[in-house]
């Protein structure tokens, strides 16, 4: 039986190892909390940068002092978040319960 590598010291070794990346440009990113998701993502960016990017979510919930409409989310009203719904044009979306938003 092989010996045991030893475990990472940091998130630069999970990543230094990686094959590279299959050949669908639509790769999904699954990680743990705690991950160090800035970490990460800086990562994968610098090493395929024309694989990954940001992308902006959408929000009913006013905007916070320095944010930016199309940058930090898209601020549209509760009409219109339920119509990208009803279009199913939204992946992903919840209804805060502790703040009454729709958030994508």
């Amino acid at each position: 039986m092989p010996p045991t590598p030893p475990p990472p010291q940091s998130a630069t070794q999970l990543t230094d190892n990686l094959p590279a990346p299959p050949p669908d440009p639509r790769p999904i990113v699954i990680y743990p909390s705690g991950v160090g998701e800035d970490t990460l993502f800086k990562k994968l960016f610098d090493l395929h940068p024309d694989t990954f990017a940001f992308t902006v979510s959408h929000t009913t919930r006013a905007p916070r002092v320095g944010e930016i409409h199309g940058k930090s989310y898209f601020f549209i009203d509760k009409p219109m978040f339920e119509d990208l719904i009803s279009q199913s044009a939204s992946v992903e979306h919840a209804h805060l319960r502790w703040e009454p938003v729709w958030h994508e």
